[in-house]
């Protein structure tokens, strides 16, 4: 028996789910990037979802190079069918998402499965790091670990700080996924489902550490992508989480943070007037914006919103607008 055999049967695997569409130029930076692991015991899942490019067949390449890999080839279902149809041959102890124009650090899955072991966690959590070029560097070397209730961890989500709603850059215990999948479909997928799996969970640990890499790319900014009627169901992710927590009242400043961040994320990308004025952006905005202007522990871009939007629609838009290309440029 080999050393690495002995290694990989002492710990427990981990399933690296990777839905895939239309991404050629990416994916086998990505898929790269899940093989280096430190941590050996994984199997890669990549489920081509109908891609019209060259993925299917490099997902089949690299299944013939590497015995951990498992190839899924399915009809274009969308991102959340995608994930499910990975995590339905997933057989790891733990899963994490890896989206696939994305890339991981080497020590990922080590450093967040020894978070979880360390701090008895069933989600371990890292940084997401925005970047236009390969860059796994870590300029931190003692990274700071935090840990959470549940109910905390969930506050600390709908607040963004210090991490967010995204499936990716999170470890989990894949039995928190029982009973729970991504919905068909829907826009803003992860924050319809990562809360459920907080709330299934007793501890949530946080290190602070640039695990995961996202490339920013002009085609894929949200003032290029514009505005769709579709993008209010991010609103109804957050009036499901407000139903779960319901009576809880430590949870309702967060969750007026979270409403108004999505029609923040609705004005930056750039709708025309009329749009933005469709009665239910502004029964959220006038119902959330004074408790975000009130509360220190909402982002600062958030509160600023919450204040310009009192002086009319016209000149939030213009504001956030402009705030975006900057930010981008």
């Amino acid at each position: 028996m080999t050393e690495n055999k002995i290694v990989r049967d002492k710990m427990p695997l981990v399933s690296v789910v990777v839905p895939i569409y239309n991404v050629e130029l990416y994916l086998k930076e990505c898929v790269a990037s899940i093989l280096s692991q430190t941590y050996k015991n994984i199997e890669v899942i990549l489920v081509d979802d109908e891609s019209p490019d060259l993925c299917g067949k490099i997902c089949d390449d690299y299944a013939a190079m590497d015995g951990r890999i498992k190839v899924v080839h399915k009809k274009n279902g969308g991102l959340s069918d995608a994930r499910n149809a990975g995590m339905k041959v997933a057989t790891g102890d733990l899963i994490t998402f890896v989206d696939s124009d994305d890339y991981i650090s080497k020590n990922f899955v080590k450093i967040l499965f020894e978070a979880m072991s360390e701090n008895n966690s069933d989600i371990a959590i890292a940084n997401m790091k925005r970047t236009s070029r390969r860059d796994d560097k870590n300029t931190v070397i003692d990274w700071k670990v935090s840990s959470y209730k549940n109910e905390d961890a969930l506050i600390r989500m709908l607040y963004g700080t210090p991490f967010g709603t995204s499936a990716c850059g999170k470890l989990f215990k894949r039995s928190l996924f029982t009973d729970v999948e991504f919905p068909y479909g829907k826009f803003s997928e992860d924050l319809f489902t990562i809360y459920k799996t907080i709330l299934k969970s007793e501890n949530v640990t946080y290190v602070g550490f640039d695990g995961y890499f996202y490339y920013y790319r002009d085609e894929g900014s949200i003032v290029v992508s514009g505005y769709k009627e579709k993008h209010l169901e991010a609103l109804d992710a957050i009036d499901d989480i407000a139903r779960a927590v319901k009576g809880k009242t430590q949870f309702d400043n967060a969750l007026s943070t979270q409403y108004i961040n999505v029609v923040y994320d609705i004005a930056a990308r750039n709708p025309q007037l009329s749009e933005f004025q469709n009665k239910r952006i502004q029964s959220v905005l006038k119902s959330h914006r004074m408790n975000v202007l009130k509360d220190g522990n909402a982002p600062k871009r958030l509160r600023a919103f919450a204040a310009i939007s009192l002086f009319g629609n016209r000149i939030a838009l213009k504001v956030v607008v402009a705030r975006n290309r900057k930010w981008k440029a």
